[in-house]
């Protein structure tokens, strides 16, 4: 089996990179602005599952393909994850915060 994590991790930073800052600030929902910081009440399951896999591969960057097992996916899957998330400029602004 080959190591796909170097090409899931070129995938996020090359999306990460692409991206530019909003012009406006976070929109956020009543749900979302009730919710303490922090917590992922109101995000989309793509966005949560998202940022915690990036944040548990910057955590543990040696244990790439170990992370997307534990999250269920393949390095493909998390690929086409994060395309999804920069298409949508919304998802693409809520990540960047997430994740910083």
């Amino acid at each position: 089996m080959t190591n796909r994590f170097p090409i899931a991790l070129a995938a996020v930073l090359l999306l990460t990179a692409c991206n530019k800052p909003a012009a406006t600030p976070l929109a956020t929902t009543d749900n979302a602005a009730a919710a303490p910081a922090g917590t992922s009440a109101g995000l989309p399951d793509d966005l949560q599952t998202a940022v915690a896999v990036s944040q548990a591969m910057k955590r543990y960057p040696a244990k790439g393909d170990s992370v997307l097992t534990a999250f269920h996916l393949t390095a493909n899957d998390f690929a086409a994850l994060m395309k999804r998330i920069a298409a949508d400029s919304t998802l693409s602004v809520q990540y960047r915060q997430l994740t910083e």
